[in-house]
């Protein structure tokens, strides 16, 4: 789940292509909490509710998937404002909210404009410069030019709202 994108213009239009040509695969996954799910469903739905009344723009997805189960379809925000309801919350769901940063340091800014900090990343043709970036991102853990993840073997956790010690 990647929940915040600060992305160039060009990348931003890669990554909508992509997702457009992506397509739910079910059948592989026994839903046994229903319940559960379906209020994750209906919150992150308020959520780009929310996001669409703060300015937000729908590039791509915005919908619940009819049928069996509860799905929702991947989807981009573009976000007018850095303090979009989608940029400050976390949504765990397929959602991503793209704004635009001046320059780096306020890229880091509105990376750490949340009361959250679970996980980020930072991708860059220059690693050096993108670890250097990474290092000042309040997360528990942050990647470079890779995707959040975590391991049973290490210890992962994170920061501010987003929990307290490590598991």
């Amino acid at each position: 789940n990647t929940d915040k994108c600060l992305v160039w213009h060009s990348v931003l239009h890669a990554r909508r292509n992509f997702l457009n040509r992506t397509r739910l695969v079910t059948g592989w996954l026994v839903l046994t909490f229903e319940g559960e799910l379906h209020r994750v469903v209906y919150e992150l739905h308020e959520q780009i509710k929310k996001s669409i009344l703060e300015g937000g723009k729908i590039l791509l997805g915005g919908k619940k998937i009819e049928g069996k189960g509860f799905f929702y379809q991947p989807t981009i925000v573009e976000c007018q404002s850095e303090n979009n309801i989608v940029l400050r919350e976390e949504t765990f769901g397929p959602i991503a909210a793209i704004v635009k940063a001046e320059n780096e340091e306020h890229a880091l800014q509105i990376a750490n404009n949340s009361d959250f900090g679970l996980g980020g990343s930072v991708w860059g043709l220059n690693a050096e410069k993108a670890e250097k970036l990474a290092l000042r991102i309040e997360a528990g853990s942050v990647f470079v030019n890779e995707f959040v993840k975590t391991d049973p073997r290490m210890p992962a956790g994170g920061i501010k709202n987003s929990g307290y010690g490590r598991e």
